[in-house]
């Protein structure tokens, strides 16, 4: 077995066997009580504006 066969299973191993793993135990897990996934903003969401704040504000 050379250095790449060895390189080649650690890649496996670690990027692809392990997260696969990870992925399947985090699935039986259940959502804490106080966790409310309305208060984090989704990436491509807008915050609404403030009615005193913001670009018009001044008048102009």
């Amino acid at each position: 077995m050379g250095l790449d066969d060895l390189l080649g299973l650690l890649f496996l191993f670690f990027f692809i066997i392990l997260p696969a793993l990870q992925g399947l135990l985090r699935r039986g897990q259940q959502i804490p009580p106080d966790f409310e996934p309305d208060e984090i903003p989704l990436p491509g969401e807008r915050t609404q504006p403030s009615a005193a704040g913001g670009p018009g504000a001044l008048g102009g």
